[in-house]
């Protein structure tokens, strides 16, 4: 192997991209990387021309995966794999749902944009099943999954290198480039996932007589935002209206197994008002923070009647 000849390849390819412009055109339907009408380009020196589309995009993702495999036969773990990835795709099929990647045992899915909040929705309660049927048939399996739906624009370009052999397919993919995806993906690592990463501090009255006569002190800390407040405690720097802890806590919450943005939520409440789970009341504000995520989220645990 040429190293040096590699190197200068590798330098022209990442300048060719660095030079070379990009233009977006919005679209309405889910591209695929093999057609051609889409006008997806990846060709050099050439203008790279990629699409724009607003809609919804749901990841579902497999909890506690590692512990999983740990835990029971490779042969067993394979066919439990195969059988949610299988029943994802196809329910993600029938509410004209495109799956557009497959990474482990996480699964993205983006929607054309008619109607992409019902039918993203829908996919989630489906998916929901999925997880129940899976435990039905694998009984001596604790099998759950984490859903996240986002809404917004996402920009899409095909990357890759064009290859005639039998590695064509391996070489090139679409890359969707936007916070819908990224915050859907945020949602689905805490979906169905209970955590202890905040801390309730309890303290005797502050100096300034901030709290009622008699009332303790309440406050909550991130794990940084605890150690910070010890450490000031520890060199004899807490605040005067603060008190030493007399008590701490960690609070533990359990994240509903679908999660959407709030962007989701009035998108397919004010497209389906007469629905159950809306009528009902089914959906909550998950009221615990998510990193980087900083509007409203809403949780439910909605599955089909069977």
């Amino acid at each position: 192997m040429n190293y040096p000849e590699l190197l200068k390849k590798l330098t022209e390819v990442i300048k060719d991209v660095y030079t070379t412009d990009v233009e977006f055109t919005p679209i309405h339907d889910v591209p695929n990387v093999n057609s051609t009408e889409d006008g997806l380009t990846f060709e050099s020196g050439d203008v790279k021309r990629g699409r724009t589309i607003k809609t919804c995009v749901l990841y579902v993702d497999i909890r506690n995966s590692v512990q999983l495999i740990k835990d029971k036969q490779t042969k067993t773990m394979g066919k439990i794999y195969t059988a949610f990835t299988k029943a994802v795709l196809i329910a993600a099929r029938e509410e004209g749902g495109c799956v557009r990647n497959i990474i482990g045992d996480r699964v993205m899915v983006v929607f054309p944009e008619k109607d992409c909040f019902v039918h993203a929705v829908h996919c989630a309660f489906t998916i929901n099943n999925i997880a129940g049927i899976v435990n039905k048939t694998f009984p001596t399996v604790d099998f759950n999954c984490g859903i996240g739906i986002d809404y917004g624009t996402m920009n899409v370009l095909k990357v890759g290198i064009d290859r005639r052999d039998d590695e064509k397919q391996e070489n090139m993919n679409l890359v969707w480039v936007g916070y819908p995806a990224n915050y859907a993906s945020r949602l689905t690592d805490v979906a169905n996932k209970t955590v202890k990463d905040r801390y309730r501090v309890i303290s005797e009255p502050g100096l300034l007589g901030i709290e009622k006569e008699g009332e303790k002190a309440i406050h909550e800390y991130d794990k940084e935002e605890l150690l910070s407040y010890l450490s000031a405690e520890g060199f004899g720097m807490l605040p005067i209206f603060h008190r030493p802890p007399v008590e701490i806590e960690a609070i533990e919450y359990t994240y509903s197994p679908i999660l959407v943005s709030e962007a989701v939520y009035n998108g397919f409440a004010s497209a389906s008002p007469n629905e159950q789970c809306i009528v009902n009341g089914w959906w909550k504000k998950e009221n615990y923070p998510i990193r980087d995520i900083n509007y409203d989220v809403y949780g439910t645990r909605v599955v089909w009647s069977e």
